[in-house]
C-alpha cells in the first residue's frame, strides 16, 4: 500500500508540472495572439501553446544572456506573465463554464476516455529517469550547466559547447519545476501539440476526418512516442516545423499578414532548436518570395525576413561570438576547424564537373539516394540495424504510401506536400541518415496520406451510416503501433522509480557504467573530477566534474595511447585536473589497463560489470 501511495504521489507531482507547463504556454501564446481570429478551438489552443512554447524558451534565453537565470527569478518572471495575462485567464474560464453548461453529447464522454487511454503509455514514458544517449551526453548536461551558472556559458567540456539551444532552455524550466522528469515532459507537450495542429489543419481544409487520421498516424509512430518521453529536441523541432507550415498555409489561403508572421516566428524557433530547421527556413523563404511577388506584395517578404531574423539573430549571434562559425562545428572548410569539428568526408566526386564521369557518378548517386529513400518505410521497421536499433516509425507507412499514392497526388495539397517530403528526403539521405532526423517531415507526410484517404473514400461513396464505423476502426488501427510500443517499453522497464535510491538502482541496471559513477557520487558528492574513457554518455549522472569525449579538449585519442604508459597517463590526468579514471568495459577496455599494469600509479576504486574506476595517485 505504501508503494502504491508513493507512486501515485509521484505521478500527481509531475502531473502538476505538466499542467503548469501547458498553462504557461497557452496563456503567454494566447496573449500574443489576442488579435488573431482562429477557425476552431483546436487551432486556437495548438497555435497559442506552440507560440507560448517558443516564447517561454526565448524569455529564459534572455534571462540567461543577462546572467539572471536563477530559479526564483525565472519563476517570478513567469508569475508576472500570468498576472499580466489575467484577461486571458478570465476569458478562458468564462468559455469553459459556457461549455460546461451545455448538454454533453454521448460521443464526447467516450472520446475523452479514448484520449485518456491513448496518451497514458505516452505520458508514462516521461516518468522514467533519462537513459537515452544524446540526452545524457549533452542535452541535459547543457541545461544542468545553465542552471548551475545562472547564465549561458561556453561549455568547453561538452561535445557541443554551443549550439541552437531553444529546447534546452525549456529543459532548464523543467529543472526549476520538478527536475529531469519535467524537462522530459516539455517534449511530451510538443508531441501532443503536433497532433492538435494536425487536427486543426485537417478541420480547416477538409473537415474533421483528415486531421484525426493524420494525428492518429503521428501518435502511432513508436519513434515519436519514445522521443516524446526523452530529453531530445527532435519532437520540439517537429512541432515548430509543422506549426510553421500550417501558419504559412493559413496565410496562403487568407492573405492575412498575422499568419505569415506566425509562420516566420515558428520557423525561427525551429532554427533556434536545431540546424535542420534551416532547410525548412529556406523552403518557406523561397515559397514566400514566389507568392509575394505574384501578389505584388513585397512587404510580406520583408515582414517574414524581419520576424525570422529577430528570433534567430540572438541565438546565432551567440554561436558566432563564441566560435566565429554560425553553424558550429560544421563546414570547417569555410569557417575553420576546431577541436569539436566533425571531419565529414567530401565524397568521391574528385573529377572536374566538366568531365563525363563526374556527371555519370552524380546521376548514379541520385539513383542510389532514391532507392534508399523508397526503402526507408520498410527498413525503419524490419532493418533497424541500419538506424542503430532506434524505435521504428509506424509500419502503416509501408501500406499507405503505395495504396494512397494515386489519390493523394490527385489533390493539390497532396502534390505540394509530397514534393516537400521528397525534397527533404533527398536532403536527408545526402547528409545524416539518422531516422530521428526524418521526424520533422513525418506529420506533413501523414497529413498528405490522410487527404488521399479522404479523397479515395469520397470516390468509393461509402454509405453515410457506415462511415463513422470505418473511421473509428481506422483511427484505432493507425494509433495502435505507438500505443502498444508505449506499453511494451513500460513492461520492459517496470514501474518508474519514485525515490532517489530506486532511481540509482534503475540507472545502474539500464545504463552501463552508471554504478561506477554512482560510487564516486556517494563517496565524494560533487568534490571530484573523473575522466571517463569510452563512456561519454555518463556525463549527466556525475555530480562532480566530468571529462572525456570523442571530440573537444581532452579527447579519447589523446588519452588512449597513454594507457600503455601509466606514468605518462598519470601526468596527463594530473595536468587536466582529473583525480579518477573510469574505463568502460563495452568491448573496448585495453588489456594494458588492468589493475596490475596500472599499479603503482593507479588503484581500483570500483570494478563493476560495465566499468572499472581507478584513483590516480598524486592527482589530488
Amino acid at each position: 500500500m505504501e508503494f502504491i501511495l508513493n507512486f501515485f504521489g509521484f505521478v500527481l507531482v509531475h502531473l502538476g508540472s505538466l499542467v503548469v507547463l501547458i498553462a504557461t504556454f497557452f496563456v503567454l501564446g494566447r496573449k500574443l495572439t489576442s488579435r488573431i481570429e482562429f477557425a476552431s478551438a483546436w487551432e486556437e489552443i495548438s497555435i497559442s501553446c506552440t507560440l507560448g512554447y517558443g516564447a517561454t524558451a526565448t524569455i529564459l534565453f534572455g534571462l540567461g544572456l543577462i546572467h539572471q537565470l536563477g530559479r526564483s527569478r525565472t519563476l517570478c518572471v513567469l508569475a508576472v506573465l500570468h498576472l499580466v495575462s489575467v484577461d486571458v485567464w478570465r476569458s478562458t474560464i468564462r468559455r469553459l463554464r459556457a461549455v460546461e453548461s451545455r448538454p454533453r453529447p454521448r460521443y464526447l464522454v467516450a472520446g475523452s476516455i479514448f484520449v485518456g487511454v491513448l496518451i497514458a503509455p505516452m505520458f508514462l514514458m516521461t516518468l522514467y529517469p533519462p537513459t537515452q544517449f544524446d540526452a545524457t551526453l549533452y542535452h541535459l548536461p547543457t541545461a544542468a550547466a545553465f542552471v548551475h551558472a545562472g547564465s549561458l556559458p561556453f561549455l568547453e567540456v561538452l561535445r557541443y559547447p554551443v549550439f541552437p539551444q531553444l529546447q534546452e532552455m525549456l529543459f532548464v524550466l523543467g529543472f526549476f519545476l520538478t527536475g529531469e522528469i519535467a524537462a522530459q515532459m516539455t517534449q511530451h507537450v510538443a508531441l501532443l501539440l503536433v497532433s492538435m495542429i494536425l487536427i486543426a489543419w485537417g478541420r480547416f481544409f477538409s473537415g474533421g476526418s483528415v486531421g484525426i487520421w493524420s494525428a492518429a498516424l503521428w501518435l502511432g509512430n513508436p519513434l515519436a512516442v519514445w522521443l516524446g518521453g526523452a530529453a531530445y529536441v527532435d519532437i520540439g523541432l517537429t512541432l515548430f516545423v509543422t506549426a510553421a507550415f500550417f501558419a504559412w498555409y493559413r496565410w496562403l489561403t487568407t492573405e492575412r499578414t498575422s499568419w505569415l508572421a506566425l509562420a516566420a516566428a515558428f520557423i525561427g524557433f525551429a532554427c533556434a532548436s536545431k540546424y535542420l530547421g534551416l532547410f525548412f527556413l529556406g523552403v518557406l523563404a523561397v515559397a514566400t518570395s514566389v507568392v509575394s511577388l505574384r501578389r505584388r506584395n513585397i512587404q510580406a517578404i520583408l515582414a517574414f525576413a524581419a520576424v525570422v531574423l529577430g528570433i534567430i539573430g540572438p541565438w546565432y549571434a551567440r554561436i558566432v561570438y563564441f566560435t566565429g562559425n554560425p553553424v558550429f562545428p560544421y563546414f570547417t572548410n569555410v569557417f575553420g576547424a576546431s577541436a569539436w569539428s566533425h571531419h565529414l568526408t567530401s565524397g568521391p566526386a574528385a573529377q572536374s564537373p566538366a568531365h563525363v564521369t563526374y556527371w555519370t557518378h552524380q546521376l548514379f548517386e541520385i539513383y542510389i539516394h532514391l532507392e534508399y529513400l523508397l526503402m526507408v518505410p520498410f527498413n525503419a521497421v524490419f532493418a533497424r540495424e541500419l538506424f542503430r536499433f532506434q524505435a521504428p516509425i509506424s509500419p502503416w507507412y509501408m501500406v499507405l504510401i503505395p495504396l494512397l499514392a494515386y489519390p493523394m497526388l490527385r489533390t493539390r495539397f497532396g502534390r505540394w506536400t509530397t514534393g516537400l517530403v521528397v525534397a527533404y528526403g533527398f536532403f536527408w539521405v545526402a547528409t545524416v541518415r539518422d531516422i530521428r532526423f526524418l521526424l520533422p517531415i513525418i506529420p506533413l507526410a501523414g497529413l498528405a496520406l490522410a487527404s488521399g484517404a479522404d479523397f479515395g473514400l469520397a470516390r468509393l461513396r461509402v454509405r453515410t451510416s457506415l462511415r463513422p464505423v470505418v473511421e473509428s476502426i481506422l483511427v484505432v488501427s493507425l494509433v495502435a503501433p505507438g500505443w502498444l510500443y508505449g506499453w511494451f517499453k513500460a513492461g520492459e522497464l517496470g514501474l518508474p522509480p519514485t525515490s532517489a535510491r530506486d532511481r540509482a538502482g534503475f540507472l545502474s541496471q539500464h545504463v552501463p557504467g552508471h554504478e561506477g559513477i554512482e560510487t564516486l557520487n556517494r563517496r565524494f558528492g560533487s568534490d571530484f573530477t573523473v575522466y571517463a574513457l569510452f563512456a561519454e554518455d555518463l556525463r549527466y549522472y556525475a555530480e562532480g566534474r566530468f571529462l572525456g569525449d570523442w571530440f573537444g579538449p581532452c579527447s579519447f585519442r589523446e588519452i588512449t595511447p597513454l594507457l600503455r604508459h601509466p606514468l605518462r597517463l598519470r601526468a596527463e590526468l594530473h595536468a587536466i585536473g582529473a583525480q579518477y579514471l573510469l574505463i568502460s568495459k563495452k568491448g573496448r577496455r585495453p588489456e594494458t589497463a588492468s589493475p596490475e599494469v596500472m599499479a603503482p600509479h593507479f588503484s581500483v576504486v570500483a570494478d563493476t560489470a560495465d566499468a572499472v574506476v581507478f584513483r590516480c595517485h598524486g592527482c589530488e
